[in-house]
Parts: structure tokens; C-alpha cells; sequence
């Protein structure tokens, strides 16, 4: 089955079968994730970030569920947490390489982005040398979730209030994008993205209930996850540079660097306010349903 819940069937047993099923997921990844350490822990953590976005569509009349269901799969995921401020940096070091074609600079940014790659591996090698308790520690969790999840307390949930927990996790995500600002950190960027997000799995989880604001808000909300998310890896690296020693702090390539960040983050910013703007503007309601206008993202 997908990852959907379907208009015929009875809400509270396509919500149960969409978190047995995620469930399940998540425990085959970590019953074999030696085969490939990384990937499958970072599947297994995706599919409690789905967990958790399905669960946000019982936030506003299923709340205890909610809320004692979610800190659950948050500490799951937190148990298989590891770093990966070196992973985001040379992701970031990507989006600058596009913009910096000047050979001393470039130069530099190419030793940064091979210095970042090898310390991303170790990273990688570091936490995962560690982590067999973690994971065994959640594989004994997840069976018990499972059983918890047959006995969740849905009852009287109807479409309707699925619908209205969509809504409440776009709204959240509106509210979070009118609370970002020219001085903005980088706390109130991550928290617009998670939420953004959420909506994003949402949109898929709600095609069949919510078709219309399915089909004009999917794709643009997983642009603007993916904006959000290069915001955030350039943040890191802007850390980085910024804490180089003063020899470096003050060699022209690494100033030329550290201006192309701001320049890059300031173009993303601006897409993802403009993409934000049309996205969390005040919606039509018809139906039950978030009508959001199309917007070519490309002008954003």
C-alpha cells in the first residue's frame, strides 16, 4: 500500500495502516542497516518524519494522541541522530561553485569542498561505529509502537478532521513563514522548513481527501523544503569561515567566500519569500478545501 489515505475507506483505519506500515518500514531498514549503514539509517529517520506528519493530522481533535504518539517517534528519531554539519557543507560548497569562477577563490573553495568531504566520511564512520546500541535500542521500541497503534483511541475521526489537520499544518507553516525577517536566525528558517515539510508529506498522505490543494501545493512545498534546506547548510559553512583563524579570516579568497555565501543566501531567502508569499497567502476555502492559485516557482 501507499503512502495515502484513501477516500473510501474509513479514516481511522487508513490513518493505522499508514503508521503500520511506515512502522514497518522503519524496522526492516534497521533489522539490515549494516548492509548500508547511512542510507538506511537515513531512510528509517524519513519514515518517522512521515510517521510524524500523519500524526500532525490528529492534532486539532485527536490531541492526547498526538501528543503522546509524536514524542514518541521524536525520540526515536533523536536516538539515531548523528552530525552531519560536514554532509551540509559540502552541499553548500556545491551551490557556491556556481557562482565563483574566479581561480583563486575557486581554488580555495575546491580545497575547502575535498577537506569537508574527507571529514563528512569520517563523521559518517564516527557515529555509525557507535550507533549498534541505538539502533538496537529502537528495533526493541518499534514492535511495542506497533502494538500501541492498534489501540489509539480514533474513535469518531472523521474525513473532516483530517482535512482540518491539514489545514492547521499549513497554517502553522504560514504563521512561521510571516514571522521571518530580514534579521531572522537560523532557528526560525529550521522551523519553518520542518513544518514546511510536514505539509509537503501531507500533501501526498491527503491526494484522494484533498485533491485540488494536493495538486497546487506538492510540488511547491517540497521546492521550498529544498530552498529552505540550502538556507540552512549555508548557515554551517558561513560558521565555518567565520571562525577560520585571523591569517585566513583575513586572506581575500576566504573574504570572496564568505560574500558569496550572504549573496547566495540572500537570493534563496528571496525565493523562498516570494514562494513563501504565494504559498501562505490568504486562502479560498471551498468544500472543505485550501485552494492555493498556482505560481511558477521559477519566478520566485
Amino acid at each position: 500500500m501507499s503512502y495515502l489515505v484513501r477516500r473510501k475507506a474509513q479514516p481511522a483505519r487508513e490513518i493505522r495502516r499508514v503508521l503500520l506500515e511506515q512502522n514497518r518500514k522503519a524496522r526492516t531498514l534497521l533489522e539490515t542497516w549494516q548492509r548500508d549503514p547511512a542510507r538506511h539509517i537515513h531512510l528509517a529517520r524519513q519514515g518517522f518524519k512521515r510517521i510524524r506528519a500523519t500524526l500532525w493530522l490528529l492534532r486539532p481533535n485527536h490531541r492526547y494522541v498526538y501528543t503522546v504518539e509524536n514524542r514518541a517517534y521524536r525520540d526515536l528519531a533523536r536516538q539515531l541522530a548523528y552530525a552531519r554539519d560536514a554532509s551540509a557543507m559540502v552541499e553548500a560548497t556545491d551551490l557556491l561553485a556556481e557562482r565563483l569562477w574566479e581561480p583563486g577563490p575557486r581554488q580555495s573553495l575546491m580545497m575547502l569542498r575535498r577537506s569537508l568531504e574527507a571529514q563528512a566520511e569520517q563523521e559518517v564512520v564516527d557515529a555509525l561505529a557507535g550507533m549498534s546500541r541505538s539502533v538496537a535500542a529502537v528495533r526493541e521500541e518499534l514492535p511495542l509502537l506497533a502494538a500501541r497503534i492498534e489501540r489509539l483511541p480514533l474513535d469518531g475521526l472523521r474525513r473532516k478532521h483530517l482535512r482540518a489537520g491539514a489545514r492547521a499544518t499549513f497554517a502553522r507553516a504560514g504563521r512561521n513563514y510571516r514571522r521571518i525577517g530580514p534579521a531572522s536566525g537560523s532557528a526560525l528558517y529550521h522551523d519553518w522548513r520542518k513544518h514546511v515539510k510536514y505539509g509537503y508529506y501531507q500533501a501526498s498522505l491527503m491526494a484522494e481527501l484533498m485533491p485540488r490543494w494536493s495538486a497546487r501545493n506538492k510540488r511547491h512545498l517540497r521546492e521550498l523544503a529544498a530552498l529552505l534546506g540550502h538556507v540552512q547548510d549555508l548557515n554551517v559553512l558561513d560558521a565555518l569561515i567565520g571562525e577560520q583563524p585571523d591569517a585566513l579570516g583575513i586572506d581575500i579568497h576566504w573574504r570572496r567566500m564568505r560574500r558569496l555565501v550572504h549573496d547566495v543566501q540572500g537570493e534563496l531567502q528571496a525565493q523562498a519569500s516570494a514562494l513563501g508569499k504565494q504559498l501562505f497567502r490568504k486562502a479560498h476555502r471551498r468544500r472543505g478545501e485550501v485552494v492555493v492559485l498556482p505560481v511558477d516557482a521559477r519566478r520566485a
